[in-house]
């Protein structure tokens, strides 16, 4: 009962992980559809008023003829970005359900405008961290019982091996005609041993379970092995990303920064289409990455905490 016990709690660990993961995916690629919308948006807007001072002379045809070629590359890109959005709803409604069972489509949800940051985890205290997943981690508890159970049986199996010992009493008389002495009771105590024979069945049963037992105790020894490295990796995913996400986020900065100084230029006569339209790309492709950060962050503390035998906390 304890192991199948242990057996459910590991896979509600790898199910609620799953879910998270999908849950992300989903968030992020609703939020990538959004910044290829917003690309389409501008160059869409700046399609009309080009086309304007096209008419009144003020700019070359060729001018509107490389904007043309924007808005079409970036509806392109926002189609792609549309495709992942529905494969991802697809793999999260496999994972959401309501209580009577049923799929739930995710459309019914609104979507997340932005991805916030986890809170922050100890990352110098591996020690910790690897402790609770001693305690909690249900494969441990399992293997744990497994050996109990089979202490058990070895001392079971040892103890039909023992020499038996019963004290008893006995009185009796005897009646009829014949010697005087039938008259008086007989009373015998004594002590009987019961020394059980060597079996060859009880031989191959420890053999067996001492094989058993020598077996699940190398599985243990690697299991700790297997969750030392599992929260290692999730420490130093988490630490990675961090770095990732505090660069991304000084880059997106940085990108907008420069696209909208390359538009006021573009304003002034001093630049072209042909550099706003790269550093907006830029600008979106930055951003994009800063969503990729924190959704790596978000899986980092997620497979920490199924490292530890827990949920997302």
């Amino acid at each position: 009962k304890v192991i199948a016990s242990n057996n459910i709690e590991q896979r509600k660990i790898e199910l609620t992980r799953a879910s998270y993961f999908a849950f992300f995916e989903w968030a992020s690629a609703n939020i990538k559809l959004k910044i290829f919308k917003n690309l389409v948006k501008i160059a869409e807007e700046r399609d009309q008023q080009l086309r304007t001072r096209q008419v009144n002379g003020d700019i070359p045809e060729f001018d509107v003829l490389d904007n043309m070629r924007a808005v079409l590359q970036r509806r392109s890109q926002e189609k792609q970005a549309e495709a992942v959005l529905r494969k991802s709803e697809f793999e999260l409604s496999l994972l959401l359900r309501d209580e009577s069972g049923s799929q739930i489509n995710p459309e019914q949800y609104s979507f997340p405008s932005t991805l916030r940051e986890p809170d922050q985890i100890s990352l110098n205290d591996k020690e910790l961290h690897l402790n609770i997943a001693k305690e909690q981690r249900p494969e441990l508890k399992r293997i744990r019982s497994q050996i109990d159970q089979l202490e058990l049986e070895l001392k079971l199996n040892d103890n039909q091996r023992l020499i038996r010992s019963d004290l008893f009493a006995q009185s009796s008389q005897d009646f009829g005609t014949g010697s005087t002495s039938k008259d008086d009771t007989e009373t015998k105590l004594g002590i009987k041993f019961e020394i059980p024979l060597r079996f060859r069945t009880q031989d191959g049963r420890e053999s067996t379970l001492s094989a058993r037992s020598r077996e699940l105790s190398l599985q243990k020894e690697f299991l700790l092995q297997r969750i030392s490295t599992d929260i290692l990796d999730a420490l130093t995913a988490y630490s990675i990303s961090q770095e990732r996400f505090m660069i991304a986020k000084k880059e997106a900065k940085a990108a907008e920064d420069l696209e909208n100084g390359e538009r006021k230029r573009l304003e002034l006569g001093d630049s072209n289409l042909i550099f706003v339209n790269i550093r907006e790309l830029t600008t979106a492709d930055a951003k994009i990455r800063v969503v990729d950060s924190i959704v790596d962050l978000w899986r980092a503390k997620i497979n920490l905490n199924a490292a530890k035998g827990y949920y997302l906390q």
